[in-house]
C-alpha cells in the first residue's frame, strides 16, 4: 500500500495527538501499538488492519 507523504504526515500529525492526550491522562501506551501505529503512518498496513491489530492488542493486554 503506498500513501503519499502529506497522508503519512497527517496520519503522524493524528498520532502525536493522540499520544500527548493519552500521556496527558497518565496511560501508558505499549511499545508494541506503537510499533503497529509507525507501521500505519508509513503506509505498511491499512486502517482496517490497523484498527484489527489494535483491537487484538488490547485484548491481549487485558487477558494479562
Amino acid at each position: 500500500m503506498t500513501i503519499t507523504e502529506a497522508e503519512s504526515k497527517e496520519r503522524l500529525q493524528a498520532w502525536e495527538y493522540a499520544k500527548a492526550s493519552c500521556q496527558l491522562e497518565n496511560c501508558p501506551i505499549p511499545a508494541e501499538t506503537d510499533a503497529i501505529i509507525q507501521k500505519h503512518i508509513a503506509g505498511e498496513i491499512s486502517a482496517e488492519e490497523l484498527d484489527d491489530l489494535i483491537m487484538g492488542s488490547l485484548f491481549d493486554h487485558a487477558v494479562d
